[in-house]
Parts: C-alpha cells; structure tokens; sequence
C-alpha cells in the first residue's frame, strides 16, 4: 500500500510539472505572439495613396459593454499601425449614431445604435467615409439618421448611402483628392427591413437596383480616377458570393467601380478580379460583438498605389475578440491558412502571393491614373 501511495505521488509530481510546463509554454506563445502586435506598418518608399476597406462595424451592444470599462481605443489599439498610415478608409457603419434617442418599435427587427463617441474614435484613426446603407441605418427614424449625418460632418467623415429622400441619398457620393488621385466613393444596399429604402419623400437607405447604381457609378467615374463601391449585399453567414452578387457586381464594374468591398453577411468571402476591377464580395466583420468562429474572422484590404502607377494589394488577416480585431499571430497558422484559401477560391486569374502574412497581388493602374 505503501510503494502504491509513493508511486501515484510521484506521477502525480510528474503531471504537474508537465502541466505547469505546458502552461508556460502557452503563455510564452502567447506573449511572444502579442510582441508582434502594434508594429509600424512603413510605407513603401514610392507610395501615393494608400486605401484601407473593412466590413461591418458595430459599436453597440456587447462590443459597448467594452467599451465602458476599456475605451474605444481599445477596440483599434491592434490595427492602429494600419489605419492611421492610410490616407483613405472606409467600412459599413451598421448602426445610427442614437445618443438619447429611443428606437423603433418593430419586435421583427433588431434595433442597434452608438453614441458620438465612437465616430470620433472613428476619426482618430482616419477613417474618411463610413457606409450608411445598410439594415440598421434607421432603427431609430430620421431623428437617428440626421443625428448620424451631423456627428459625421463634424468629425470630417463623409456618410454614403443614404438621405433624407432618394435624391438626397443619390447625391450622397464622396470626393476626395490625395496627391492628385481623385478619389469617389458610393454606397448601396440589397438588404433593407420594409420602408427602409429611400423614397421621393421619404429618408432611408439607397437601394441597390441596377437603374440607380448603375448612372451613379457611371457618373462618378466621369469625375474620379478611382471609384469605391460599398456594397452591402448577400446571405448572412454564407461564405459564397450569389449568383445575384455576381450580376451586380460585374455591372458595377462594367459601370466604372475600380474596387467593391462587400459587406452583410458577417464572414469572409472569395475576392474576385473582374476586368479591372476587385471585388471584395466579404470583409466580414470589423468591430462586432458575434461569437461564432467564422464571425471572429476578419480582414483589412488595403490598395498602395505607386508612383509609377503599380497598385499593390494587401490583404492581413484578422481575428475578432472582445469587439477588437487583431492581426493573426504567427502561430495561427492553420487559421490563417483557412482565411486566404477562402479568400483565394475565386482568383483563378491573378498571381497572388503571401508575404509576411498577408495576401498579396499587384495589377497595373496606368489607364486608371
């Protein structure tokens, strides 16, 4: 009984120690793996411009929760080095801006907002334009979408995609100029809750139907050199473009879209290169309080233009917790590996490559600049 009792002690031991171990070297990975966080991202020596595109951001709910004990910088602390060395960035704003206002009363719809304070974190860290067309953009009536075009205005940021009638929201297109790049960007969404759409005389979001978009992008590329299309469109939590995605998409490109970042269905989907033009069918989410895994991943595309008229794209793979998106570490691999072959599945015809773990193609914008 005796040599019994010495003998489980001392595997006993021998686990903790082993335990122990383990844990140490979890935590090692994990620390290390935090050190790579927070990097300068450098520009390239002959870069012009530089565009970031996100998917959906959403600042309420649980994502608020933290945000009261930890700041909203806390939420960018991750992808500060990214955001602030572009010159252009632009997501899905899923929410109105609703300090003090009351929502709607629909029990078939969910009802979401943010307060002021998050589209001044917003414009810390550069964004220029913020996608208003969208499921959410009048939970909380005109009051929510006047609110939400006057907090944007105020702090520099240019809301598309939506107004207080159809002509206003068809007006709303973006202009912006950096080093001589003349710079539109436009919004449209295929999914709206009933009455949500803009009207002759009535606000709401700008649909996407093929006789709008169509002339507007058309019309904006007759006064930019590059035109950006939020497209908020797709089946929730489906990784495949539809084929309806495809048809609109190819006529936004035929129209004058140079790039289409995609958004809705809160998981990434394929990127695709049609003629000219690159359509980022997914984003997925950016900010978001959703828990599954596929909810939890993420990417920031970004587009570099050269002097010499090159455009490099990059795409860095991210993974959401506590609302905040963080760069993969190094030992994601298998969970980065998982990303770039869903991103990659429809880029037959583009000579791709990882570097420094990101996605990476480049194309030729001479006839764009």
């Amino acid at each position: 009984m005796l040599i019994f009792m010495k003998r489980n002690k001392l595997n006993t031991t021998k686990q903790v120690f082993f335990w122990l171990a383990v844990s140490a070297l979890i935590m090692f990975g994990f620390s290390f793996a935090k050190s790579e966080q927070g990097q300068p991202e450098l520009k390239y020596k002959d870069e012009i411009f530089t565009a970031s595109f996100m998917g959906d951001i959403m600042m309420g709910r649980e994502v608020k929760k933290v945000t009261d004990h930890k700041g909203y910088d806390y939420l960018f602390q991750n992808v500060k080095p990214l955001l602030q060395n572009s010159d252009y960035s632009t997501a899905n704003f899923e929410h109105p801006v609703a300090d003090g206002l009351k929502g709607g009363k629909d029990p078939q719809h969910i009802h979401i907002g943010t307060d002021t304070e998050a589209v001044k974190a917003l414009q810390n860290m550069n964004f220029t334009v913020a996608n208003l067309a969208n499921t959410h953009a009048l939970d909380y009536g005109i009051q929510g979408l006047d609110k939400t075009f006057s907090v944007m205005k105020q702090h520099g940021i240019d809301p598309v995609g939506a107004g207080r009638t159809l002509e206003e929201a068809k007006r709303r297109i973006s202009y912006r100029e950096y080093n001589g790049i003349k710079v539109a960007t436009l919004g449209f969404t295929d999914i709206y809750p009933k009455d949500y759409n803009a009207t002759k005389l009535n606000p709401g979001v700008l649909p996407m139907k093929p006789k709008i978009f169509i002339p507007l992008i058309a019309e904006a590329k007759e006064k930019a050199d590059l035109v950006i299309v939020n497209a908020h469109w797709g089946q929730e939590y489906d990784t495949k473009p539809h084929p309806r995605q495809k048809e609109f998409a190819h006529a936004m490109a035929d129209a004058g879209a140079d790039v289409i970042a995609g958004h809705h269905p809160h998981v990434l989907s394929p990127v695709e290169k049609y003629k000219d033009t690159v359509i980022f069918y997914s984003l997925g989410n950016f900010i978001f309080d959703q828990g599954w895994t596929r909810t939890r991943e993420s990417a920031i595309a970004q587009l570099r233009v050269m002097k010499d008229q090159k455009a490099r794209f990059e795409i860095t793979p991210l993974q959401i917790r506590e609302g905040q998106p963080s760069p993969l570490r190094n030992i994601n691999q298998i969970q980065k590996k998982r990303i770039f072959k869903t991103l990659t599945k429809d880029m037959k015809n583009v000579d791709w490559k990882e570097k420094n773990g990101k996605l990476i193609f480049e194309m030729d914008y001479d006839k764009k600049l």
